[in-house]
């Protein structure tokens, strides 16, 4: 009996001092798991984000080609044009050019058309070649592709 007296006495005042190095050490790893956790989702949430610009700025530049096939439909006559179409919010960039001219890097008879399609910071690039036949006036899609900007 004396003995377990003179032991819990020693212990009695030391009791404590595992605790707090040992909740120090849980609460650093369940911050850091929480740090790695909000980093990773904020990665995720600006990767999804910017490719979803992306593809917008994709739409607006192809909407943007489209719409120059129809000026070169109906006015086959056109030698080079350069204009803004308002695409929703968004604009995309306009050029038209026909092969032959100088500054169109196309062959004669064929026509250029060139699209910047912009969404905040990003730009896309698309470019369609157009052929027009001089007797029955049909237009043609050649070619159509994105340029890196």
């Amino acid at each position: 009996m004396v003995l377990s007296n003179k032991i819990n006495k020693d212990l009695s005042g030391r009791s404590g001092v595992a605790a707090l190095p040992t909740m120090l050490l849980i609460g650093s790893i369940i911050t850091g798991i929480a740090m790695a956790l909000t980093a990773s989702v904020f990665l995720y949430v600006n990767s999804t984000h910017g490719v979803n610009l992306s593809l917008q700025a994709l739409s607006v530049a192809k909407s943007g080609v489209y719409d120059g096939i129809m000026k070169v439909a109906r006015d086959k006559t056109i030698v080079s044009a350069s204009y803004f179409l308002p695409v929703g919010k968004y604009n995309a960039q306009v050029t038209i050019c026909q092969g032959g001219t100088q500054g169109c890097d196309t062959t004669a008879g064929n026509f250029l058309i060139s699209s910047i399609g912009s969404i905040l910071t990003v730009n896309k690039k698309m470019q369609a070649i157009v052929s027009v036949d001089n007797v029955s006036g049909e237009v043609k899609l050649q070619l159509m592709h994105e340029v890196a900007i």
